[in-house]
């Protein structure tokens, strides 16, 4: 675990959601568990995303795709979404989205796109970063040298 003295809330915050991901990881688990898992959170997601989002409604409805999946092996099924479905879906994307964050690609491959995002990516983006760090032994307030930002 990690543990130094933290005054910030916001890194506090970030250095628990790391620590719960840690523990998880450093069990054996079971690969039949993992896709349970994988199964049951991506339906919950699946079904508030259709229900919530118009543009996920839209694309269920395009492309009959079902309201949840029996098998985790079933997400070959669905389309990819891409950078250019993305721009060319704005409008739903962001339909009810009035309090929506939203993040935006810097543009150095095309034009820039926005996306949303909320507090809660920003905890996950960080811990899954020194999630992987943790592996080599790297942990948040290691001193390190980032190349190319990553």
């Amino acid at each position: 675990m990690i543990r130094k003295k933290i005054n910030n809330i916001f890194l506090k915050k970030r250095i628990n959601h790391l620590d719960k991901k840690i523990e998880f990881y450093r069990k054996d688990i079971d690969v039949n568990f993992i896709e349970s898992y994988q199964l049951k959170t991506f339906n919950k997601l699946w079904h508030n995303s259709i229900s919530k989002i118009p543009f996920y409604n839209h694309w269920k409805q395009k492309f009959n795709l079902p309201i949840e999946i029996d098998h985790i092996s079933r997400l070959n099924d669905f389309p990819k979404i891409n950078k250019s479905v993305i721009q060319n879906y704005q409008d739903l994307i962001f339909e009810n989205a009035d309090n929506t964050k939203s993040v935006s690609t810097g543009g150095s491959t095309g034009a820039p796109t926005k996306f949303p995002s909320s507090s809660e990516n920003i905890h996950d983006f960080y811990s899954n970063t020194y999630l992987g760090r943790s592996w080599w032994g790297i942990k948040p307030f290691s001193r390190t040298i980032l190349l190319w930002g990553h």
